[in-house]
């Protein structure tokens, strides 16, 4: 996206300090699965690790109805 950017392919986004930091806690979480997943790799078996990760939308689910207060059922209906 730098080189889009840079070459005006595309149009840089109109970010402030507010947007970082609302974006830090997805980060750092998208960062300790990554690490997990490739130490998970290195120390058990690729297919426990590949049950583990099929787990990651329900866990998804969890975290966002019991910590963000966010229920995937209003959005249906």
């Amino acid at each position: 996206m730098l080189i889009s950017w840079a070459t005006k392919v595309a149009e840089a986004p109109n970010t402030d300090m507010e947007f970082w930091k609302s974006l830090f806690p997805v980060v750092l979480a998208h960062k300790i699965g990554h690490v997990a997943a490739t130490v998970s790799m290195s120390k058990l078996a690729v297919s426990f690790t590949h049950i583990i990760k099929s787990g990651e939308p329900a866990f998804s689910v969890l975290v966002s109805r019991f910590i963000l207060g966010d229920s995937m059922y209003s959005r249906l209906w």
